[in-house]
């Protein structure tokens, strides 16, 4: 029904309107004229007020409030011209779509906003910024962060505070009851493409309860790879032991794997070797790069220069290693070889065993090597003869320039 202000009566302080009949529809609805305000207010719930044209509410720069009242007590809408904000009051709700549907934005109480979507919320910016001074809580089974570009997605938990901590990373198991041995704590699965385009698990990282009794709290840490026919096995499990502070580590899976080391191997309390187990120098038996040493080495303190590839002893007095002589009893046995020059007080490798290459030597293979009597630090094929001599095997030649250096601690003098 349209409405014209035809013919109206003034009461005091009120305008009622009729419609064209000169009847109120329902109910009169009044404009009640306030000191400094204007309420447009129905007399019953059926009164309708329609404008067919623009509706403007105050002056600009001077403003004028405006409230929508709601069906429940105190809610509805404000604006409030001295704040120039427009408010849903209480738990009013901001519909989108339809009246009734699940998209809305309203504060379930005071300080607590909520956004809802009944199937999807969709947020699209260049930068979405989310500043949370305390914590940001997702509850979902699964969050996605998806990029079609090359070396994206990058995820960066990033510490700025100046100090000396750091950013972390926590998985939490928080089962609601008591930890048992073999809980998971968390997992990290590497997955990609096989050849049929199949999403395979090539890697993962899983860190679970060991012991859970309290006090006694060990844990496991397994690194794990996709082994041949896609079946994932650990490579490398951390776990704990079987006295305080003391981590155990296994390495490899099956006994045809191989642990390669590019550098050095240090065992602080020693090697132990299984039943049947055996300790493979896994090079050419006769290496093919000049001054190579392979073996049993030591490091060790030199009474004096050393050059390349003299044999040692063990100095009677200082129990340093010097060059080697057969023709004294004092400069005896040979316990060793220089693969590299020594300098005076300087600590060095010697070769206690093993495989040693120089391609100056020339030496008539599978021959006896002994100690030189006549050279210092020296090897030779010729047993010394000389009275006082003193007579040690060295090692035997594997070929003109290698030999397999394994000295023996027999010693026999000369008479």
């Amino acid at each position: 029904m349209a409405y014209k202000y035809t013919t109206g009566s003034i009461h005091t302080g009120d305008i009622i309107f009729e419609d064209d009949s000169g009847h109120e529809h329902g109910a009169a609805t009044y404009i009640d004229f306030g000191y400094d305000s204007i309420t447009l207010r129905p007399a019953s719930e059926e009164t309708l007020i329609c404008a067919s044209g623009s509706v403007t509410l105050g002056v600009d720069a001077i403003g004028v409030d405006f409230r929508v009242y709601s069906a429940t007590t105190n809610e509805g809408i404000l604006y409030d011209a001295s704040e120039d904000e427009l408010g849903l009051l209480l738990t009013t709700k901001l519909k989108f779509h339809d009246i009734g549907g699940g998209e809305e934005i309203y504060a379930s109480s005071n300080g607590h906003l909520e956004v809802n979507a009944g199937t999807t919320l969709d947020m699209t910016a260049p930068t979405v910024d989310i500043n949370a001074s305390t914590s940001v809580t997702i509850d979902t089974d699964t969050l996605v962060i998806s990029s079609a570009n090359a070396d994206d997605p990058v995820v960066r938990i990033k510490n700025t505070a100046n100090d000396e901590t750091g950013a972390r990373l926590q998985f939490i198991k928080d089962k609601g009851a008591a930890g048992a041995a073999n809980d998971v704590a968390g997992v990290i699965e590497f997955i990609a493409d096989d050849a049929s385009q199949d999403q395979v698990a090539f890697a993962k990282i899983t860190a679970l309860v060991k012991v859970h009794t309290n006090g006694q709290e060990g844990g496991e840490l397994a690194f794990e790879v996709a082994s041949h026919d896609g079946e994932i096995v650990p490579g490398l499990i951390l776990a704990d032991g079987d006295a305080e502070d003391e981590i155990d580590v296994s390495i490899g899976s099956g006994t045809a794997s191989i642990t390669t080391v590019a550098g050095n191997l240090t065992a602080t309390s020693g090697v132990s070797l299984s039943e049947g187990a055996s300790l493979d120098i896994s090079t050419p038996l006769l290496p093919t790069t000049d001054h190579t040493a392979t073996g049993l080495t030591a490091q060790m303190l030199a009474g004096g220069e050393i050059a390349a590839l003299e044999t040692v002893c063990i100095h009677t007095t200082t129990g340093e290693v010097v060059i080697s002589d057969a023709d004294a009893a004092s400069t005896m046995p040979v316990i060793g070889i220089a693969p590299a020059a020594i300098s005076d007080t300087n600590t060095g490798t010697i070769l206690l065993q093993g495989f040693i290459r120089d391609d100056t030597w020339n030496w008539t293979l599978g021959g006896i090597l002994y100690a030189d009597n006549t050279t210092a630090g020296g090897m030779t094929q010729t047993a010394p003869s000389g009275t006082g001599d003193l007579v040690q095997v060295v090692g035997v030649a594997l070929s003109a320039d290698v030999v397999y250096f394994n000295p023996s601690l027999t010693l026999i003098e000369v008479a």
